[in-house]
């Protein structure tokens, strides 16, 4: 087979070739589209024993015979695992406003098994603060 031939058999199957290349391309858009982006967020965090902060200096005034290197770690997990600092986390990105953090029209149990909104809810209620505190630190490893 030459390259005249060739030529010929393409120029003769053109149009076939151009609805299967632009068929390709519509079924790979697609698929991008209906899948959609995905992320996942990560981060690290370096704790450095002996580094001034004021978080552990204020552990430092309930236990001051931290003298292990365990023990300082964990410490400073337990600091990072506080649900005050994970609902200051929270108010500060306004996650409770955020869909891919809560789902639009999610609820929490109150008191009574009452429905409260976690979806735009108040971060001032125990049982939304309980339940956001819950969730991010579910994420955390």
């Amino acid at each position: 087979m030459s390259l005249l031939d060739l030529w010929l058999v393409v120029r003769k199957r053109r149009v076939l070739l151009v609805c299967f290349a632009l068929g390709a391309a519509a079924l790979g858009f697609g698929f991008g589209v209906m899948r959609g982006k995905e992320y996942t967020a990560t981060g690290e965090i370096e704790i450095q024993p002996g580094s001034a902060s004021s978080l552990k200096s204020i552990t430092s005034l309930f236990d001051s015979e931290l003298s292990s290197l365990d023990e300082i770690m964990e410490t400073d997990v337990a600091i990072l695992q506080s649900p005050s600092l994970l609902v200051d986390v929270a108010r500060n990105l306004n996650l409770l406003n955020n869909k891919d953090f809560v789902a639009p029209g999610s609820t929490v149990a109150g008191p009574g098994g009452t429905k409260l909104p976690l979806w735009n809810g108040d971060l001032n209620n125990p049982y939304v603060r309980n339940a956001v505190a819950g969730e991010l630190k579910a994420g955390l490893t």
